[in-house]
C-alpha cells in the first residue's frame, strides 16, 4: 500500500461521516501560496 492510498482511505473515512475534505496547505506561510 502506498502512502496516497493510506491517506486517501483516511480521508474517505471521516468524509463519510460528515466531514470535509480541503486542500493541503502548507503549514508556514509563503507569499507564493498567499490567497488572491
Amino acid at each position: 500500500m502506498k502512502t496516497a492510498d493510506i491517506r486517501r482511505t483516511y480521508l474517505d473515512f471521516f468524509e463519510k461521516r460528515g466531514h470535509t475534505v480541503v486542500p493541503s496547505a502548507p503549514l508556514v506561510y509563503n507569499e507564493i501560496y498567499r490567497a488572491e
